[in-house]
């Protein structure tokens, strides 16, 4: 488990300071240039119209954009640098190119972290330096640009003399399981780890079903529409008849299933303790389209996390209007078995039952409440 000290607090402010933090900075500019009621209500129909949301939406996107481009897609402050601190030292996999979080902890937290990704080449927080072709209708999507905005500010000084001082390590899960990491104690960090994994870069786990393509059989009858147009006929109906006995064929095969960055961390990683930035199941994602799960982690990864580890902290982050970041704690639970003795009579098997322990230190609050219910709890 990453060593916990109870004195290791960061006693200046980076998370505030305009210039150790240019993404806070800027966040939070644009979102106090709003008045507090499109803050709390831009999803409103009572109290935000379309063409009023259409307008700080394209504003926030372009602004939004270019600061996750060039830093970061969730923003740091003092609070989650605390809480970083307190379960270092850890290693930090996927932190794009400039490695903002962990640089930030680095050299202004004091913070003993080590950062890997495997693009350490590539523009932006973890994004590439492609261009999207149509920049307009991705702003009016909410969708992000790939590359880095020239619009942005220079970053500050103190920002680029970390770059000098703080180094993005070539690496992906793998790495967890090296004697190096495996036997450091590192708390694993994970800051979006899956925003970006498509089934085209994903490794394979198994017991996921996937139809079968037969493009490669389709091209190979191009000498058979070469013959007589009777045969040619009898030859495509039999070649169909193929086709379907070796498509419901196919179909029965089980094939692995892709697993995300996060999963492989999970499947890589023998540490304790695992601190996750983005969005999770029991945030309310505001988009219906990545709902219930957010936009950050897979629901392997999320699913696997929740079953093998148990929650200790969730905190708030600063947050785009549409977003539901958080910095959240996990540890790793004890599993314990119970054991029934079969009947030697009827000749059952014993049978063994898992569960987990979790201290009661570690249990967080089941009496959960909104403000405007919470008197329902007393």
């Amino acid at each position: 488990m990453g060593k916990e000290k109870k004195d290791k607090t960061i006693a200046s402010t980076p998370g505030t300071n305009t210039q150790t933090n240019p993404l806070l900075l800027a966040q939070e500019k644009f979102l106090s240039s709003l008045d507090k009621n499109t803050r709390q209500n831009f999803f409103s129909n009572k109290y935000t119209t379309p063409e009023e949301r259409a307008t700080v939406w394209s504003n926030q996107a372009e602004l939004g954009e270019s600061l996750v481009n060039k830093y970061a897609w969730a923003t740091p402050d003092t609070r989650a640098l605390n809480i970083l601190k307190h379960f270092s030292p850890l290693v930090e996999i996927g932190c794009g190119c400039n490695g903002y979080w962990s640089k930030l902890m680095h050299e202004f937290g004091g913070i003993d972290v080590i950062a890997y990704d495997a693009f350490v080449d590539e523009g932006g927080g973890k994004i590439s330096k492609e261009q999207d072709d149509d920049e307009e209708e991705n702003i009016k999507a909410g969708k992000r640009k790939r590359g880095n905005d020239e619009n942005v500010g220079k970053e500050s000084n103190s920002m680029a003399s970390a770059k000098s001082s703080f180094q993005v390590l070539k690496g992906g899960p793998e790495v967890l399981s090296s004697d190096a990491i495996s036997n450091s104690d590192r708390t694993l960090f994970l800051c979006y780890p899956d925003e970006e994994d498509s089934s085209s870069t994903l490794l394979p786990m198994e017991g996921y079903p996937v139809k079968a393509s037969h493009d490669d059989d389709a091209n190979n009858d191009d000498d058979a529409n070469c013959k007589e147009e009777d045969e040619g006929e009898n030859e495509d109906e039999e070649k169909n008849d193929e086709d379907v006995e070796e498509e419901e064929e196919n179909m029965r095969e089980i094939m692995p299933m892709p697993m995300s960055l996060g999963y492989q961390c999970l499947e890589n990683y023998t540490g304790n303790t695992i601190i996750h930035v983005g969005e999770l199941y029991t945030d309310n994602t505001l988009s219906l389209e990545q709902a219930p799960w957010g936009r950050s982690s897979s629901p392997e990864f999320q699913q696997r996390l929740a079953s093998e580890f148990h929650c200790i902290l969730k905190a708030k982050l600063t947050n785009w209007l549409h977003v539901k970041d958080t910095i959240s704690v996990w540890k790793r639970s004890e599993r314990c078995s119970i054991v029934f003795q079969g009947d030697d009579d009827s000749r059952e098997e014993e049978e063994e039952v898992e569960y987990r322990h979790i201290p009661v230190g570690e249990i967080l609050p089941m009496d959960v409440a909104a403000p405007d219910f919470k008197h329902l709890l007393q």
